[in-house]
């Protein structure tokens, strides 16, 4: 899989959703369809979801990014509940919630309705617990990991999802970071077009003077 979360949290929601084809999830603080998404990989597999945004550009990317999303804009804060926002908008079946906010993301998470609407797995970013852990185990839901930004959690009926936070990602996740796959695919770019220029080169008369142009309209004078 190629891994676009930022710090990998993608790989570790693949571990745990292997087998489901069409999930559901809600992030709110998207910013961007691609770059440091944790719902890309899932989007291109076959899921939807909600994603709230902060700002008018990061709407604007993901509403031509993801069309088949959900795709709502609160500045400043999620001005809407996150019960109603559910009840207007989400099937009843969550595979996860991620929440990245300025501030704790108590308010967002004090605001559900978690009797009705109840994620399989949670991931807030928070470098303290900020009070998260009490909260969330009084609604039934378990702190399973902390990944150096996002404190992870699996609700109780979803026990058996436990196992996936005994490790961090690693190599047998068999994922390739986005950037990398980036550079790679820019490497194989460059190597192609100087494989086309040796070729323009070399069956060129070396009789004649001439000029061939790259694809980036630069002019090279044949020898």
């Amino acid at each position: 899989m190629i891994s676009y979360a930022p710090n990998f949290e993608d790989v570790l929601l693949a571990r745990a959703f292997r087998d489901i084809r069409e999930g559901f999830y809600i992030d709110i603080g998207a910013r961007d369809p691609l770059d440091g998404s944790v719902s890309k990989f899932f989007y291109d597999s076959g899921w939807s979801g909600i994603n709230i945004v902060l700002s008018d550009e990061s709407l604007d990317r993901l509403t031509a990014g993801r069309p088949r999303d959900i795709n709502l804009h609160t500045p400043g804060a999620v001005a809407q509940a996150l019960a109603s926002l559910c009840r207007e908008h989400a099937p009843q079946s969550i595979e996860f919630l991620r929440v990245c906010v300025p501030g704790s993301a108590a308010p967002i998470l004090e605001s559900g309705d978690w009797e009705t609407y109840r994620p399989q797995v949670l991931l807030c970013e928070e470098h303290g617990d900020g009070g998260l852990d009490g909260l969330l185990a009084a609604v039934r839901y378990q702190a399973v990991y902390f990944d150096g930004i996002n404190r992870w959690y699996v609700r109780e009926e979803s026990a058996a999802l436990r196992a996936v936070f005994a490790t961090p990602p690693n190599n047998r996740d068999g994922f390739v970071p986005y950037a990398l796959h980036r550079a790679c695919i820019e490497r194989d770019e460059a190597l192609a077009e100087s494989q086309r220029l040796e070729a323009l080169l070399s069956s060129s008369s070396p009789d004649r003077g001439g000029s061939l142009q790259t694809k980036d309209g630069i002019m090279l004078q044949s020898l």
